[in-house]
This record gives C-alpha cells, sequence and structure tokens, in this order.
C-alpha cells in the first residue's frame, strides 16, 4: 500500500471535519492507495455515537463520502463534490471494538461524473456499510479556487508503506 500524503495541511483556512489532523473534533482520517482502492484505518470514538456504543450513522456516511472525494483527487487526478449518495447500513457498527477500514473504488466516469463504492468493515473484517456516490467532478483548470486542487505528485509520498 502506498501511503497517500495530505497537502491540504498547510492551506491557510482548512479545517475538514473528514481529514484535517489538526481537527480536534474531526475524524482525522488518513489514507493510502491499494492497488485501485483507497484505504483507510479509523478507530471510532464514544464521542460519535448514536446510540448504545453504536457508531452514528451521519458519521458512517461521513467517512464513506470522505473516501469518496479522496479516490477522485488521487485516482481522477480532479477535484469533485459529491452530487447524490446512497447509504446501506448493513450491520451495527460498533464504537468499543476496535478499528474499522473504510475502502473504496472507482465503479464508473462519465463526463464529469464519477461513480464510487465505499465499504466500512468492522474490526472482524464484515461489510457493516456500503454507499455509492456520484461526484460531479472538475478538471484542474476549472475547479473553482476554494476546492484548492494541488498537483497530483502533492499527493504520494516517496516511499512505499507495507
Amino acid at each position: 500500500m502506498r501511503k497517500i500524503r495530505n497537502p491540504f495541511t498547510e492551506s491557510p483556512g482548512y479545517h475538514c471535519f473528514g481529514c484535517c489532523p489538526t481537527n480536534p473534533i474531526g475524524l482525522q482520517m488518513e489514507f493510502w492507495l491499494d492497488g485501485s482502492d483507497l484505504v483507510a484505518v479509523w478507530q471510532p470514538k464514544g464521542e460519535y455515537q448514536g446510540w448504545g456504543n453504536i457508531l452514528h450513522g451521519g458519521i458512517q456516511t461521513t467517512l464513506l463520502d470522505e473516501i469518496g472525494g479522496w479516490i477522485i483527487l488521487v485516482a481522477c487526478e480532479k477535484a469533485g463534490v459529491t452530487a447524490q449518495m446512497e447509504t446501506k447500513f448493513l450491520k451495527p457498527v460498533s464504537t468499543l471494538e476496535g478499528p474499522l477500514t473504510i475502502r473504496c473504488r472507482i465503479l464508473e466516469q462519465k463526463r464529469r461524473i464519477v461513480v464510487v463504492e465505499s465499504e466500512l468493515l468492522n474490526a472482524a473484517g464484515e461489510i457493516c456499510t456500503r454507499g455509492t456516490a456520484h461526484y460531479f467532478t472538475f478538471e484542474r483548470d476549472n475547479a473553482p479556487e476554494h476546492l484548492r486542487f494541488p498537483d497530483k505528485d502533492a499527493f504520494f509520498e516517496e516511499e512505499q508503506v507495507p
């Protein structure tokens, strides 16, 4: 797997709930490229529960949406925004049982729409949540300035992560 570097960390005003490593209430997600999949490992905390030590559905959806946005940046070399998302909650996700794995892959690309599938797996490796999202994409030259889209090389570390 290849570690993805977050090139936004030095950007003024950057405070993304999903991926900013210094947002104290955020998810602080990190990503790795595993073949054509993007992968994140994330440890749930009790403050993100909905009811009875179960990870809130909105947080689960945010995890799937965030990794989807990052696969657009890294694999498609485009900036993108979520246009539509469907989330299926298949099994409760405990906040007490260890790290979760979130995986994402591109299903199709048509003009400016990219469709991705994401899965959230519990510590036992069971798929608990699945999402399909459509992202409206912008080429580098046409991306709105606030999207701050960097060059492709800005996302990759030089070394491989085992």
